[in-house]
């Protein structure tokens, strides 16, 4: 019994630091690999990296929105297990209501936002 009571932590942070390894890995090559693609194709691998760097920014902005709306949604929780409502039941349906509303903020606030960049773009 001890030699696999020994064995587990052992594994478990070879499990651990390989896991992280093997993503790290995966994520260069991957990127190496579409940089390629795009060179072979004959378009400027500094193009998509700005368009990356928007969607990334779109990213935070959308988790931004969720996690406030999550705030919001715990707050309505409260309220609402202080009215009397089971706490479970308060928790989980404004968590989920408010989250929903912060998804709908989000979509609304792109897709004006994209159709303003339409806009620009056809003027030009």
């Amino acid at each position: 019994m001890d030699m696999i009571e020994t064995l587990i932590p052992i594994l478990a942070i070879i499990c651990t630091f390989g896991s992280l390894s093997f993503y790290v890995y995966m994520h260069y090559t991957s990127r190496h690999r579409e940089r390629m693609a795009l060179i072979q194709q004959g378009k400027d691998p500094m193009q998509y990296r700005a368009q990356m760097q928007k969607a990334e920014s779109n990213r935070v902005l959308k988790t931004g929105i969720l996690f406030a709306s999550f705030g919001l949604g715990l707050v309505a929780g409260w309220a609402l297990e202080l009215g009397g409502v089971p706490s479970e039941t308060a928790y989980f349906a404004m968590i989920f209501m408010f989250g929903g509303f912060g998804m709908i903020i989000y979509h609304l606030s792109q897709r004006k936002q994209r159709s303003k960049e339409d806009y620009l773009a056809e003027e030009l």
